[in-house]
């Protein structure tokens, strides 16, 4: 059975869930499993463990990532992500780049996330919306 660990650099508009059964599909494996989910929206690097590298995928779960963000101001939606419908839109001030470095240092470095209440995280089994 082929076993091993691969980088799939995973497009926007796919799941995590479809590159896994895109890779078994593919390979013919029922043994596949990623490392974290990455956003529908998001492009990037998807760690894959394959057939009995399997039992490694938790390892990979904690290292650290780097993301790289573009973002709007001034903008609010109902998901709070690009693809929710805008709620409130807010004229920005011109920023100094020495203001908008200190507003971005906010994000850097280990961060607690709290899911936005649309999301795929459950709640006593329940998707929040």
């Amino acid at each position: 059975m082929l076993s091993g660990i691969i980088n799939l650099d995973k497009p926007r508009g796919m799941t995590s869930h479809d590159a896994v059964a895109a890779v078994r599909r593919c390979l013919g494996l029922q043994a596949v499993g990623h490392t974290g989910t990455l956003d529908p929206d998001a492009s990037g690097v998807l760690v894959l463990c394959l057939g009995g590298a399997t039992q490694f995928a938790r390892l990979f779960e904690n290292l650290e990532k780097t993301y790289w963000t573009v973002i709007q101001l001034g903008v609010c939606t109902d998901t709070q992500d690009a693809t929710g419908t805008v709620t409130q839109q807010r004229e920005i001030p011109p920023l100094t780049p020495a203001q908008l470095h200190n507003i971005l240092d906010r994000f850097q470095g280990t961060l607690q996330q709290i899911p936005p209440m649309y999301s795929a995280v459950k709640y006593r089994g329940q998707r929040l919306q």
